[in-house]
């Protein structure tokens, strides 16, 4: 029997590509740059090569936050300030809320049916809990599980040992749903747990879980 819910965070409870729009935007008011289309489309191509890597484990989240500064100020000529690109994004993603569709319906009906809920998440634990905190979500989840404070980055099979070890549950009583088929789906799967793709980008489903392209959806599958 499913006794509990592990959310991801990015892109399945905040919209992380509206959010991620936002904090560049106020990142290049911070360096007095204009922020225009050329940004935005270097921002998002560099983002999505280091992540891929990041999931494949060729890199570590810090080297991604790294690379993905250092490329950042290049292409926005940066010079001369005390604060990098990371520093200030990070800064300005950490107070940027923009939540999924009915992401609140979703988490309220789970827990009124008696689910513990918990987050699991790749990122920086503190960020995460202000941000669902600033959300007014924070009192949803018994506890948040993120990879600076587990000490693994999800795929990482650990990662999810981590989870059951700490909260004392069995891999058959808890599912995973997130957007990431590698970190989210694959990395659940090979740890044992059931998952829930929320594939809004309609990219293939390998492992044949189930899947949902709208957040309410995945209230219809609660006991399946």
């Amino acid at each position: 029997m499913i006794k509990a819910l592990f959310f991801d965070i990015d892109d399945t409870i905040f919209d992380f590509n509206k959010c991620s729009v936002i904090a560049l935007r106020k990142t290049c008011d911070y360096y007095h740059v204009t922020f225009n289309d050329t940004i935005l489309n270097e921002y998002r191509k560099i983002d999505d090569i280091l992540w891929k890597k990041q999931k494949l484990g060729i890199y570590t989240i810090d080297e991604v936050l790294k690379l993905r500064s250092d490329y950042m100020m290049d292409i926005m000529d940066i010079q001369n300030y005390d604060k990098s690109f990371k520093d200030v994004y990070l800064e300005k993603l950490g107070k940027t809320i923009e939540l999924v569709d009915d992401i609140e319906i979703v988490l309220d009906e789970f827990k009124t049916k008696g689910y513990r809920l918990y987050c699991a998440s790749n990122g920086f634990y503190e960020m995460q809990k202000y941000r669902l905190n600033k959300a007014h979500l924070l009192h949803y989840f018994d506890e948040l599980f993120v990879s600076d404070k587990v000490g693994f980055e999800k795929p990482n099979v650990k990662f999810f040992e981590t989870c059951l070890r700490e909260t004392n549950l069995k891999k058959e009583e808890v599912v995973m749903i997130g957007d990431s088929y590698l970190a989210d789906i694959e990395g659940a799967y090979n740890a044992g747990w059931k998952a829930c793709y929320f594939n809004r980008k309609n990219q293939v489903n390998h492992l044949k879980v189930i899947e949902f392209k709208e957040m309410k959806e995945l209230l219809k599958d609660r006991n399946r």
